[in-house]
């Protein structure tokens, strides 16, 4: 296909396929193909169905930022046969559209690739829509990468080989094999709702499958997935390596083998409600040669996420409603009568609770139970053996406070949580009306269901006192929440034996404000944008540094790094509101379990950029120096930190500290999707940053980014940027919303921009008003300049210096102009010493007559030093100033010169009158020494005003300037004569 032209005229009356130039490999750059598909009736439809290995350099192109114009890679089809037509989509990434219908008799698609970042490109089908019609298996098109050893009897193969052959004949063979196959088999989901069947439902389904089924989820919102039936092969011998071995259906919480295994299911019984907010949902489907069943119905449903700045993270996950299911909870064993079972531990439960096999009163005595299976990340499932301490010749339940049984109780929460507490109760027999509880138990907690962490309170660990008594519900918070999939119980002391039972609090990651997960965990970010500054398993993949996800992690080449020299890096594909990161420890061997394997950052620091190039170190703001992030203290529990929103496009962390055994690290990003404008802002409107941005939006180009404060910034009156005081919610408040810049290294010579949306040109003049705060030592710089559509600039108002802590305000015109325009705000320092820069309650007013509007600030807003407000003018204006200025200096200098001369000639005068120059000064008269200094005091003024000027024309000086000498000083011996004189 690579060598056909690209683009060009067809004809849909036969199906026929699409690909991007060199499919599957690299399309090559600076391409622009148009294909134009026509049904031969104007009646007819036409279906597009694309392969899912899809690959387009990763941009958010179907949301374009305002002031972007689109120079990306993407696929774009129209309803029609130009690009005139309505856009039925516009796609990037590695996310292969749904199928795409038209509603006439004609499709315009246009492929373009810039300069760089290619891809594999697409492949589709096109064909001629009938009621029906979906989408094809994964294997149904033309791509080399699906070539397997033909002694694999499945679809994909005989799918593959039937274009290869190019028959197409219906007589061949192998198109014989293919109608064998189902038709119903990969597909992508986008809308809000819809319905997932096994091919050939509700009919038994073919043989030899591999499906995917992928929703894709829109930002913050969630997916639910609900069964409604599910008859798949039994595994007669469940458990182990056997566990559904034949026929399976995976879910993915992200890209199917990329994202963590939710489970695996097969038989009849129904797979429970599954919950995901990571952005992707994959089924993933198998069937062998053998037996074939009824298949599988599910529906799934997209919901808006409601979130809150207050929200409390402290939702009951489910164990006494029922949401977890009895298949989530297991335990090292229960009681032989079977009437304690690990489904009856649930909170308030109305039949006993759970209990183990066996108490003990003997201490250090240890016995293996039989291992017990429980679901994994990985294709097999893996064993744990539960260890207890135990007397196996006593059947008999021990009195109050025994050492502890190693008696496990273990529930899976199906997807990464933040767990915050937990609430125990004991339980009274139904039997012998006998009353058991757990007096202390503590914490296990783990990601994958093999790796365990002992939860820690400090450097000891964590003993949480439970009960005492049988009926009574005890709440234990946690005092550092932490993130988990899997939860366990080890009671340790107990009256007259282990009875408990249970409920977990906590939240999704996702719950809180702007924190969705970007990509590293899912796999909708792709390895390409995951990068590092070396890695020890040189043909290895970057996806080992995904949170969870992977079994591994990265490490760094040298096995004796450098602090701050390696790193590891992600790329958003586009500025994205960043909130937060989190950070895991690693594992060096697929598998492994040796100590020496197991590694992790303690500290680490971290930088964002816009462009890749220039990069700004977080700030800690009580040393000014970059900011030294607390890490890890366990190779698998994640840790999550969250700081000041800042605007980036790449993430980079440096590993400051880490574990004995080396640099080991995976990572996830959190935030969001900057606030998008299309239209300008309200001219009467207040942009306060309480709600969004307003549309205003940070300048990709600028080396920093201003940073937004918001009201969790700092729950009490110091944030981490000292005294917070919005000016939208008054002084006395501490958690409004505003724009900030902080002094540092990071931010020296470095200009930060905030753009506007563009103002419409014959808008205007407006008077643009805004509040600042300038302060500190570090001789920071707040500009307002007007840029138009050619990137012409023009400054409109300049303020340099400490101005003290109070809000003032900012006025100057903003003039009616022919073309489109931004205004910027920008910031900047001349040190790297303690200071910032803050803007507030920027509004484009209409109604403020612009004499008022160029008086100054309101009263009692009074500046220290004077503002410049300044009309643009033409470019060759500032030519003639300076010729002006020149002359003038030129004047200055002759009139200096003069003087010097004159009073040059005029000193030995008075020497020859009987007075003697000196370089020091002499008075025997005590009295008048007094005056004689005042004398000379009011003559070094006014050489400053003669030839020191202000530096800076826009703020002229109103008195002396200590810090400047005078050019000439003549100091003399005088007789108190000469006092009258003075």
């Amino acid at each position: 296909m690579s060598s056909e032209p690209c683009g060009g005229y067809l004809d849909a009356s036969d199906a026929g396929y699409i690909t991007t130039p060199g499919y599957p490999l690299e399309y090559p750059p600076h391409q622009n193909c148009r294909w134009v598909i026509t049904a031969p009736e104007p009646s007819q439809r036409i279906v597009l169905n694309f392969n899912p290995h899809f690959e387009i350099e990763k941009l958010d192109c179907s949301l374009p930022l305002p002031h972007i114009t689109p120079k990306y890679d993407y696929v774009e089809i129209h309803d029609g046969n130009s690009e005139t037509a309505d856009l039925l989509g516009k796609h990037c990434s590695n996310i292969a559209p749904a199928p795409i219908i038209s509603s006439g008799a004609s499709l315009h698609i246009k492929f373009v690739s810039d300069y760089a970042h290619q891809g594999a490109g697409f492949s589709l089908r096109y064909e001629i829509f009938k009621t029906g019609t979906s989408s094809l298996p994964l294997s149904d098109y033309p791509s080399s990468q699906f070539i397997t050893p033909s002694n694999q009897s499945d679809c994909s193969l005989i799918l593959l080989l039937a274009f290869i052959g190019e028959s197409g004949s219906r007589s061949d063979p192998v198109w014989r094999e293919k109608e064998l196959c189902g038709s119903d088999c990969s597909r992508n989901f986008t809308s809000p709702t819809g319905l997932i069947e096994s091919p050939g439902f509700p009919d038994k389904y073919p043989h030899n499958l591999e499906c995917s089924f992928i929703i894709i989820v829109p930002p913050s919102m969630d997916v639910t997935l609900t069964f409604l039936t599910f008859d798949l092969e039994n595994d007669p011998l469940p458990g182990g390596e056997g566990e559904c071995k034949y026929d399976w259906l995976e879910v993915w919480d992200g890209l199917p083998g990329v994202g963590p295994l939710i489970g695996r299911y097969c038989g009849i019984r129904v797979p429970p409600e599954i919950q995901s907010s990571t952005g992707i949902l994959s089924l993933a489907f198998h069937t062998d040669m053998a037996v074939a069943k009824d298949g599988f119905s599910a529906r799934y449903n997209m919901t808006h996420k409601e979130v809150s700045e207050t929200f409390h993270c402290s939702n009951a996950f489910g164990m006494e409603s029922g949401k977890i299911t009895d298949d989530q909870i297991t335990a090292s064993s229960s009681f032989y009568d079977e009437h304690w079972l690990p489904r009856q531990a649930r909170l308030n439960y109305h039949d006993n609770g759970w209990t183990p096999n066996e108490d003990s009163n003997r201490e250090f005595i240890q016995c293996q139970l039989p291992a017990i299976p429980v679901p994994s990340l990985s294709y097999e499932a893996v064993w744990v053996r539960g260890e207890r301490e135990c007397d196996v010749h006593s059947p008999l339940r021990q009195n109050e406070f025994q050492p502890a049984c190693k008696a496990l109780f273990r529930v899976d929460l199906h997807t990464l949580k933040v767990l915050t507490g937990i609430a125990t109760q004991g339980a009274i027999s139904k039997e012998t009306e006998k009353a058991y509880h757990v007096t202390t138990f503590k914490l296990e907690v783990s990601t994958n269901g093999e790796d365990w962490m002992v939860y820690r309170h400090g450097k000891n660990h964590k003993v949480f006192h439970a009960n005492a008594d049988a009926t009574e519900v005890v709440l234990n918070r946690i005092p550092q929440p932490v993130l988990a999939r899997f939860v366990r119980i080890k009671p340790q002391t107990w009256k007259n034996g282990i009875a408990m039972r249970f409920e977990l609090y906590g939240c999704q990651i996702t719950d809180a404000p702007c924190s969705e997960l970007q990509g590293m965990l899912s796999g909708l970010l792709p390895d390409s944008q995951i990068s590092a500054s070396s890695m020890r398993d040189i043909h290895g993949s970057m996806g080992a540094a995904r949170l969870v996800a992977s079994r591994t992690g990265w490490f760094p080449n040298p096995t004796q790094p450098i602090a701050g020299e390696e790193w590891i890096q992600v790329d958003l594909a586009i500025p994205k509101t960043v909130r937060g990161i989190i950070t895991q420890g690693a594992r060096g061997l697929e598998g492994s379990t040796g100590a020496e394997n197991r590694a992790f950052v303690r500290k680490y620091k971290l930088a964002h950029s816009l462009n890749g190039k220039d990069w700004t170190y977080m700030i800690d703001s009580k040393t000014g120096f970059a900011k030294i992030f607390e890490g890890n203290g366990h190779y698998d529990t994640p840790e999550v930190r969250r700081f000041d929103e800042i605007v980036a496009q790449f993430i980079r962390v440096f590993p400051e500290r880490w574990s004995p055994t080396g640099i080991g690290m995976r990572m996830e990003v959190l935030g969001c999707e900057l606030p998008v404008s299309a239209t300008t802002p309200s001219l009467s409107a207040v942009c306060d940053f309480e709600q969004s941005l307003c549309g205003w939006s940070a300048d990709p180009q600028s080396g920093v980014s201003w940073s937004l404060h918001t009201a969790s910034s700092s729950s009490t009156g110091q944030g981490t940027h000292g005294s917070r005081q919005d000016l939208a919610l008054g002084s006395d408040n501490f958690s409004g919303n505003y724009l900030h810049l902080d002094a540092g290294a990071h931010t020296q010579r470095k200009r930060a921009r905030l753009l506007s949306p563009e103002v419409g040109p014959e808008r205007g003049p407006l008077c643009l008003l805004f509040y600042y705060q300038l302060q500190g030592e570090a001789q920071g710089s707040l500009r307002v300049l007007l840029r138009d559509n050619e990137q012409e600039e023009t400054l409109l108002w300049a303020l340099k210096g400490d101005q003290g802590n109070g809000w003032r305000e900012g006025r100057t015109i903003l003039p009616q102009s022919p073309k489109e325009y931004q205004v910027a705000f920008e910031g900047f320092f001349d040190h790297p010493t303690r200071g910032h820069i803050r803007i507030d309650n920027i509004h484009m007013s209409s109604s403020m007559e612009l004499e008022e509007c160029t008086r100054g600030a309101m009263s009692g807003m009074e500046p220290t030093v004077d503002t410049v407000a300044v009309q643009p003018v033409p470019t060759y204006w500032y030519y003639v100033l300076a010729g002006v200025a020149a002359l003038l200096l030129l004047v200055i200098v002759t009139v200096v010169v003069t003087l010097c001369c004159h009073r040059y000639h005029w000193a030995p005068k008075k020497s020859s009158a009987g007075h003697h120059h000196s370089v020091t000064y002499h008075n025997s008269q005590q009295p008048n020494q007094q005056g004689h200094q005042n004398c000379y005091q009011n003559q070094n003024l006014s050489y400053n005003r003669i030839q020191s000027p202000n530096q800076n024309h826009l703020y002229p000086a109103t008195g002396p300037s200590p810090s400047l000498d005078p050019m000439l000083t003549i100091r003399m011996d005088k007789d108190d004569s000469y006092d009258s004189q003075c």
